[in-house]
């Protein structure tokens, strides 16, 4: 599901999180394991 999320936009996400099919914690943490994930190799992140 985390793929899923890193790629919704705001409105689907805004609905996920309507319906408690994810919470905005979940949501959050999907974002930060991207970073972590992709930022090494981009350096695009200044402050996490």
């Amino acid at each position: 599901m985390s793929e899923e999320l890193i790629y919704s936009d705001a409105t689907g996400l805004a609905e996920l999180i309507r319906r408690k099919e994810v919470s905005p914690v979940e949501v959050a943490q999907a974002h930060l394991d991207r970073i972590e994930a992709i930022d090494p190799r981009v350096n695009a992140i200044v402050t996490v």
